[in-house]
């Protein structure tokens, strides 16, 4: 269980980007590492880049959950978590976690689409949401994308396991993960997909 009275930090370690839709974070924890304690006032998407699991503790839950992940999960959150993570694993984990601003109509029904694929420059990552209950196919607006493509700085920037320091790991299976901490939330329509490039 976290500590109640630590005060709230950030939801990741670095904010990408912001506009009025979305905060785009990156969250990088070395072995041992632990986040700021922080609450999810959005609803958010996770996609990691790194890693092998990553654990959590929450406010008034005893003991951490431990979350399996490989390069390519995506995991879609709703608000209303405090928590910490925690890597306890042997290798880093880095995520982009995207919250998605402004409250959840309720009574409607939306569709979110991630994308994830590897192109020549590094890893592109895509979000749409859909709000006609997919008529016709849908009406996908694009709220983000982001491709990573290293260049960003781990502590001294010294290499880490014979690679650079900000390498970009491409050609992992996916994995998808829907978590539903602390929100009831109903799923239709849903499809996962590995599309060949």
């Amino acid at each position: 269980m976290t500590d109640e009275h630590e005060p709230l930090g950030d939801v990741a370690t670095t904010l990408l980007f912001s506009n009025e839709l979305v905060n785009v974070w990156e969250m990088l924890l070395e072995p041992g590492e632990r986040s700021d304690r922080h609450r999810h006032d959005h609803p958010y998407l996770l996609c990691v880049l790194e890693g092998t699991a990553v654990d959590a503790t929450q406010d008034g839950r005893d003991g951490s959950v431990h979350i399996p992940v490989q390069q390519g999960s995506v995991f879609f959150v709703p608000p209303g978590a405090t928590e910490t993570a925690i890597n306890a694993s042997d290798t880093r984990f880095r995520e982009i976690l995207i919250e998605l601003k402004g409250p959840m109509p309720e009574g409607v029904w939306i569709g979110f689409k991630a994308v994830v694929k590897d192109v020549a420059s590094g890893v592109y990552m895509a979000l749409y949401r859909d709000m006609t209950d997919g008529a016709g196919g849908g009406k996908w607006d694009k709220l983000l994308e982001y491709t990573d493509a290293g260049g960003w700085k781990v502590g001294d920037g010294s290499p880490i396991c014979d690679r650079p320091a900000d390498h970009v790991f491409k050609g992992a299976f996916p994995v998808v993960l829907i978590r539903n901490d602390n929100a009831t939330t109903e799923y239709k329509k849903a499809s996962i997909r590995e599309i060949a490039p």
